[in-house]
């Protein structure tokens, strides 16, 4: 059990360090989204036979309350921390749910690895991805439904997604089978070519069929044939032969039209590119990655674009 009390370092790990997947982290507060992630982790990892890291974070009060305890005798008084003794506490309890965790997915028959730390959630876990050199976050998310809670700041899961260092998957349910039909969601412009690599990589550990996917919309709208070209100019800059299939799609606005996709197609998997957090337009507006990962009903992977 490791206790992690440093803040996170700058930066971004390049993705040609990660393309072999072994070491996937995933962040977990004991919901039942967090075990349906635990869940999608364990199936990569026995593919890969990898290993999973578990991590739990706890807040720490930043204004310590303190009380006086007088001794038996009455002359000597002594000063407790009231809050170190609660986070004692937390700290056992979160003990014996990791362990209850691990007893679960012994089956795995896989190397898994509990920590525990103490401060802002998103920060530990790129704390955690650098200094352990991981190669993939699953993070359970219950995503939206529309509302103030879409406007306003998101949730844990949300922070992790937008600020993570390398490529996450957001899963809201426990999968009942392994993805088997994936869909690359893009532009294809260059900027995608850093993240198509390990889109196929990932394809590849399941045996699954990668599917290109362009959506035209009123405001930017190629037609079919122009968008067939684009993904051929596509895939030949990434000196690659296959032949995916590929489709351009015309809804209203990207982010429907990725998700209705998906549900025509039974998809299992959407992969797709982000900026992660870009300001303040950002936050007043969403990313098409954030909103996806809100209202996709199957896991969405987001690979951040560098």
């Amino acid at each position: 059990m490791n206790i992690i009390l440093s803040k996170a370092p700058r930066g971004y790990i390049c993705l040609k360090k990660i393309m072999m997947i072994k070491k996937i982290l995933v962040p977990t507060d004991f919901s039942d989204s967090s075990y349906a992630a635990i869940h999608y982790a364990v199936r990569i990892a026995q593919k890969v036979q990898g290993e999973l890291h578990l991590l739990h974070v706890l807040d720490t009060p930043k204004e310590p309350t303190t009380f006086s305890v007088t001794g038996e005798w009455g002359s000597h008084q002594k000063e407790t921390t009231a809050d170190t003794i609660f986070m004692m506490g937390l700290l056992e309890q979160t003990k014996i749910k990791m362990n209850q965790i691990k007893r679960i997915f012994d089956y795995a028959n896989l190397p898994i690895f509990d920590h525990i730390a103490t401060g802002i959630i998103y920060e530990m876990v790129n704390d955690y991805v650098v200094k352990n050199q991981m190669d993939l976050l699953v993070v359970g998310t219950q995503g939206t439904k529309g509302g103030l809670a879409e406007f306003f700041i998101g949730s844990n899961a949300e922070k992790i997604i937008r600020s993570a260092l390398i490529p996450v998957i957001a899963v809201k349910h426990k999968a009942r089978k392994n993805p088997s039909l994936m869909a690359f969601a893009s532009d294809f412009s260059e900027e995608s070519d850093s993240i198509f690599p390990f889109a196929q990589k990932f394809a590849d550990i399941f045996d699954a069929q990668l599917h290109l996917l362009k959506v035209n919309t009123p405001e930017n709208f190629e037609n079919s044939r122009e968008s067939r070209k684009q993904s051929k100019k596509f895939l030949k800059r990434m000196q690659n032969e296959n032949e995916y299939p590929m489709t351009a799609y015309n809804d209203r606005i990207k982010e429907e039209g990725i998700i209705h996709f998906a549900q025509d197609h039974k998809v299992d998997l959407i992969i797709m590119g982000t900026h992660g957090n870009t300001g303040l337009s950002h936050f007043l507006n969403g990313s098409i990655s954030e909103d996806i990962v809100n209202h996709a009903f199957c896991p969405v992977m987001t690979i951040r674009i560098s």
